[in-house]
């Protein structure tokens, strides 16, 4: 058998070497397997003939059409014959060489690619491959019709998700029941505001988020059941009003709850011990607890709480811009950056009440004496000034 296929052969080739082209067809016929015409396929090819002809008498002699796919292809593609390069790719019954022949395609061809795709639905293989192909130019609207299965669905929303199209992530994934999916419909939902249906879809898969959409609606006691995170807990507690609660969970981290939490139910000391304990890299906490109050007298609490959160190296907003000023001298000051420190304490303004001091720390970090005159001159009856003078 295997001399008759050698001799078959042998006389395809002489034929096309003396150009004899209807007797190497005519011999075409004797073939008996896919494998022996691709090897007739490759000798017209060698002759620069037309080698579909073998790919016809294949089909036709071994009586299936879905047999030497890969040549059709290439022969197609050689002649730009996009719609029946395709035809032949949706017979494939290998994804990998339908998925790298699409990029081929698309390399070549460019949009006018996806002109043909809808056409040919193809199997399952060749869907899953297309499917891959649009995935990976990112034509998600497209894939969505290839989507297989609940994997597939999936990777098209987390796709939509990361491009922040949420809405389209919940379109897709709404009717699905598995926790991949019901996660992603969650955490979409939490992303456009939907904190009613985001709560209940992530109590079990994302408790945290959960817990933060509960406090948007107000329903405290869920959070403090699903969180783990102590400022959600020490929050929920407070607008709940259980202010003895919340002081059970304030220990070495400053919390503007726990603060006035200590305020509403305890005594004076244990509101400056509370501030002692938070604060505890201040280099004389007294006086900052005398800063603070004074500060809580001229402005409100939140003023007050922004200005230690910059003294603790926080970036935070004060509207009144001496107080931020006096906020950023005393941290450089206490980073040893006295150059920083002069800046900010020369800019706080002359009508301002912290005037005097910052004049009083201005001849304490240059130990020039316009600073002292200044302040004894314009300010003759502060604390400040008393003290200059007896330097």
């Amino acid at each position: 058998m295997l001399i008759t296929i050698i001799v078959d052969l042998k006389n395809i080739e002489n034929y096309l070497k003396n150009k004899e082209i209807e007797l190497a067809i005519s011999e075409l016929k004797n073939l008996k397997t896919e494998q022996e015409f691709a090897k007739a396929y490759y000798l017209f090819l060698k002759y620069n003939l037309d080698e579909f002809v073998v790919i016809k008498t294949a089909r036709e002699v071994l009586k299936n059409e879905n047999i030497m796919i890969n040549e059709a292809f290439e022969y197609y593609y050689k002649k730009d014959d996009i719609e029946n390069a395709l035809f032949e790719l949706s017979k494939s019954k290998d994804e990998n060489y339908v998925f790298y022949q699409m990029l081929r395609l698309y390399s070549s061809y460019g949009s006018k690619t996806y002109r043909y795709i809808e056409k040919y639905k193809g199997d399952y293989v060749f869907r899953k491959a297309i499917f891959r192909f649009l995935i990976t130019d990112n034509k998600l609207d497209m894939a969505l019709k290839y989507a297989s299965d609940i994997s597939d669905s999936l990777i098209i929303a987390n796709s939509y998700y990361e491009n922040g199209n949420y809405n389209k992530v919940i379109e897709i994934l709404k009717n699905k029941n598995d926790k991949f999916s019901k996660r992603l419909y969650g955490l979409s939902l939490y992303k456009i505001g939907n904190h009613e249906e985001a709560s209940k879809t992530l109590e079990e898969l994302e408790p945290e988020t959960s817990a933060i959409s509960y406090m948007k609606i107000g329903n405290y006691q869920k959070v403090i059941k699903l969180s783990k995170d102590t400022s959600k807990i020490i929050f929920s507690l407070f607008e709940m009003k259980k202010y003895k609660d919340v002081i059970k969970f304030c220990f070495s981290d400053f919390y503007k709850e726990c603060f006035l939490s200590y305020l509403y139910t305890q005594s004076p000391e244990s509101v400056i011990s509370y501030f002692k304990r938070t604060f505890p890299k201040a280099k004389n906490i007294d006086n900052d607890i005398a800063l603070y109050i004074e500060i809580l007298n001229t402005s409100d609490l939140e003023t007050a709480l922004n200005f230690f959160y910059i003294l603790k190296g926080e970036k935070r907003e004060i509207q009144d811009k001496n107080l931020k000023n006096l906020a950023y001298a005393i941290y450089f000051e206490r980073k040893n950056n006295l150059v920083e420190a002069k800046n900010y304490y020369e800019k706080i303004s002359d009508d301002s009440w912290i005037k005097p001091f910052a004049l009083y720390k201005l001849y304490e970090i240059t130990k020039i004496s316009t600073y002292k005159d200044k302040l004894i001159e314009n300010y003759p009856n502060s604390v400040y000034s008393e003290i200059v003078r007896d330097k």
